[in-house]
């Protein structure tokens, strides 16, 4: 628990240089693995079908990385985790595990990429390592090649006529937005890979609830351009940069990490991100 505005500054100045170090990171992972790996074997994926089917684009039977392609991404990886993660006991033996090679990194890519999020159940007493920190590892090392995955796709994302409440390359829900009513632009953003995607409607994208007396908009104080966007439904939210008054529209992977707040905001009212709850 957060007490104190030094307690919360502290963590704050933290959480923005975890997150600036990884992504440093996962941009020298990204570079690998374009040199590594041949992305136009994606060209067989038939784009169109599987959204028109109402499913995502790469699922785990669509990753073209190898085990050996993973274990440098997580050298790199490693140091940043090193440096930020409390629990360095658990840290250190999920290290002794995978250089015995009794973990496989692509399995926990898989499980990232799997539809139903409760594969990752199947850890538990697997090995003396909390899902949360098998899971943590999993997107870390998926990030990169779904953020590759989704600048290969990038024209048929702009192209997309279906509104969907998901992201249209790894299926997760949104957890940004930004809307210019003005320019008459609304684009869901994913945090896992990084994908932009047009959406219309003003439904819950997380239970799909249409009552728009249960879609609730909380503005900070400080009169900024972003605000929180919730259902009470599902009480889920996400965070919404409104572009209207700012002629640039910003880089949401920097919005997000820079209104971590809002989060904060949001949790205060027990909503929360989808797949997590507030406690």
């Amino acid at each position: 628990m957060i007490n104190t505005n030094e307690e919360q500054r502290h963590f704050f100045q933290l959480y923005l240089k975890f997150h600036e170090d990884m992504m440093k990171v996962q941009v020298k992972n990204m570079q690998y693995l374009v040199a590594a790996i041949s992305f136009e074997k994606l060209h067989r994926i038939d784009f169109g079908k599987i959204i028109k089917n109402g499913d995502y684009v790469i699922n785990p039977h669509q990753i073209l990385v190898e085990e050996n392609d993973l274990e440098p991404m997580f050298e790199r990886i490693l140091p940043i985790m090193k440096k930020y993660y409390q629990d360095q006991k658990e840290l250190n033996r999920f290290e002794e595990f995978n250089d015995k090679r009794k973990i496989s990194l692509k399995q926990l890519m898989k499980n990232v990429l799997h539809k139903d999020q409760s594969v990752w159940n199947m850890h538990k007493g697997q090995y003396p390592i909390s899902v949360n920190l098998l899971r943590k590892i999993g997107e870390y090392i998926t990030a990169p090649y779904l953020e590759l995955c989704s600048e290969y796709f990038s024209d048929k994302i702009v192209a997309l006529e279906k509104d969907l409440p998901y992201c249209p390359i790894c299926g997760r829900h949104p957890i940004m937005a930004y809307i210019n009513d003005k320019q008459d632009i609304r684009l869901y953003w994913c945090q896992l890979c990084n994908t932009e995607w047009k959406f219309t409607n003003t439904r819950c994208p997380f239970c799909l609830n249409e009552d728009q007396s249960k879609i609730v908009h909380i503005f900070p104080s400080d009169n900024s351009f972003n605000y929180i966007t919730a259902c009470d439904v599902c009480k889920t939210y996400f965070k919404v940069y409104d572009g209207q008054f700012d002629n640039s529209k910003p880089q949401l992977m920097v919005e997000n990490l820079r209104t971590y707040k809002l989060d904060m905001l949001a949790m205060s009212y027990a909503y929360h991100k989808p797949g997590f709850k507030a406690i």
